[in-house]
């Protein structure tokens, strides 16, 4: 009885039941993604793997080859390379078919018991496939970009996870429900990059070319539409902030995508314009932590935010859907409800508006930033942390696999008891 007291059970001896259950054994889950590709959705996977195996879970990958693959393999699990979409990043629908089966025949071979997606092209004969074996399929609904057909057709087999607030009720408003559980960091992974006076910042510093007395604003991203739109706004912002005089003030640009050829002729017309290399490209790279070691801010969304935060720098949030600003106490639950901008926004990206809180955070005292930063981290420790996020995974995992598990006669049997009651 909910909320009441519960009455003592008296145990009763029942007759052998082993045979109509699934062996003890570990839970073993295929992570599927497009691709191997870094990013947020990516390295958010990564880490919930990793995490799910120090839980026990066995976990096997699958998507086309990509710059991470190597680390994934390096977690000791089985990772198959499917090539669910093209080199433009394309469904490549006219194999769909031939994943499926390949799926089907990686589930029966490494004996799965569940499937879970994360994106679009490699969803769809992922989800088949799950079908087609009698196993739970999960789809994290990481974007609001999507595929409205697709969203329906998994919603006839699948569950889904939303990883915020406004995606959640983006599902339900399709007539979808769906389970809330945030991406999550190991925040003490980045504990040997937060030290603002460590030598190893000023050696990286040397590296990049940067100048050591600098102040260093990283904006790592997709640079592909929105994105791309928030770093051209943002390499104009710092141009504006140059031409008042804060000339020492210098932009480190992270991240590949359709758009960043456009990025990288701006930002050497802005260099030229000054005469003076204070926009820095570098591209897609392996080693952001790197990076973020070298700043002394970060503009960014989602993941990026939250690594930031891990890393001891100040953030801004500012994402596909709208500016959510410097993330600080008074911000948190509009950082969340928004998922830094990048889901949704109560306000929009001005330039005005970024060059004000740029100053704002540049010119901070260092006590300031201290306790702005302290207490993001404490945030990120507490709210974000990746073995709660697995944990909340594993048992939506675990009462899926239960579910399938039972007998089909038992299913038939409790459904007309729920019909009755």
């Amino acid at each position: 009885m909910a909320g009441g007291t519960k009455r003592p059970v008296r145990s009763r001896k029942r007759r052998s039941t082993v045979s109509s259950r699934r062996p003890v054994r570990p839970l073993k889950v295929l992570m599927v993604l497009d691709q191997f590709n870094i990013g947020g959705t990516e390295t958010h996977v990564y880490a919930l793997s990793k995490q799910l195996l120090t839980r026990g879970v066995g976990v096997v990958a699958a998507g086309k080859p990509g710059r991470i693959l190597d680390r994934f393999a390096a977690l000791g699990i089985p990772c198959y390379e499917i090539d669910f979409v093209l080199d433009n990043h394309e469904y490549d629908s006219k194999n769909s078919e031939r994943h499926q089966r390949l799926l089907e025949w990686i589930i029966e071979q490494e004996r799965i018991d569940l499937v879970h997606g994360h994106q679009y092209p490699s969803g769809y004969p992922a989800s088949q496939a799950a079908a087609r074996k009698n196993v739970p399929f999960v789809f994290t609904q990481h974007s609001v970009y999507c595929d409205e057909g697709f969203l329906r057709r998994i919603a006839e087999t699948g569950t889904f996870i939303s990883v915020s607030p406004p995606l959640q009720a983006f599902l339900r408003s399709r007539g979808i429900s769906s389970t809330l559980i945030a991406n999550g960091i190991t925040a003490e992974e980045y504990r040997a990059y937060r030290d603002p006076a460590s030598p190893y910042r000023t050696y990286i510093r040397r590296q990049l070319q940067l100048p050591e007395q600098a102040k260093v604003i990283l904006y790592a991203s997709r640079l592909s539409w929105e994105k791309a739109a928030v770093c051209e706004e943002i390499i104009h912002a710092l141009s504006a902030l140059r031409m008042c005089g804060l000339k020492d003030w210098h932009l480190v640009i992270i991240g590949a995508g359709k758009d960043d050829r456009r990025i990288k002729r701006l930002a050497a017309a802005h260099n030229d314009l000054f005469g003076a290399a204070y926009i820095h490209y570098y591209g897609e790279v392996t080693n952001i932590h790197t990076y973020y070691a070298a700043s002394d801010l970060v503009i960014g969304t989602g993941r990026v935010a939250l690594e930031g935060m891990a890393c001891c720098r100040p953030v801004i949030a500012a994402g596909s859907r709208g500016y959510a600003g410097i993330v600080r106490t008074d911000r948190w639950s509009e950082a969340w409800q928004t998922w830094f901008g990048d889901h949704d926004a109560h306000r929009r990206l001005t330039r005005k508006g970024l060059m004000r809180d740029m100053r704002e955070v540049i010119l901070m005292s260092r006590d300031d930033l201290d306790a702005l930063t302290a207490a993001n981290l404490s945030m990120v420790q507490r709210s974000y942390a990746i073995d709660g996020i697995a944990r909340e995974t594993v048992q939506l995992y675990e009462g899926l696999t239960r579910k399938q598990s039972q007998p089909r006669s038992s299913r038939r049997v409790r459904k007309k008891l729920n019909n009755r009651f």
